[in-house]
């Protein structure tokens, strides 16, 4: 597959930049002892400074790129799900439940929720009411 290749290939070449900024970062470096060895240090704490950036642009960019492949496993996930879901049952379940009372979303891929006015009471009588509608969906 030449997209895995080029992604390996972008892969080892972006761990390898990360493995010399890391040894940089690593390197002790001796303090300046002569008067010209000022300059010296203060290139030795530039290529540090970059060092640090580059590290940092690469975790950033692993970091996004991991979130993306994440997300995009998640949406192929409930894509699945969704074609597997039986919305007849689901139309069935939802009835029965309007008949008891209690109204849901009428989409199964929709959201129910609870507030402070759902008390005990109301939830108990909600149990009951799907307890009675799984029954006759089944």
């Amino acid at each position: 597959m030449p997209d895995q290749d080029d992604h390996l290939r972008k892969l080892n070449a972006e761990l390898d930049e990360l493995r010399r900024s890391l040894v940089k970062l690593g390197t002790p470096q001796a303090p300046p002892s002569a008067p010209g060895s000022r300059a010296r240090a203060l290139e030795t704490v530039h290529e540090r400074v970059n060092a640090l950036k580059t590290v940092a642009r690469l975790l950033r960019a692993d970091t996004a790129e991991m979130r993306l492949r994440v997300e995009k496993a998640e949406r192929e996930a409930w894509d699945q799900k969704a074609r597997r879901a039986d919305t007849d049952r689901y139309a069935t379940f939802f009835q029965g439940m309007m008949d008891r009372g209690v109204f849901l979303p009428p989409s199964a891929f929709e959201s129910a929720f609870l507030s402070d006015a759902h008390g005990e009471a109301e939830i108990d009588r909600t149990l009951e009411a799907a307890d009675e509608a799984l029954e006759g969906a089944s």
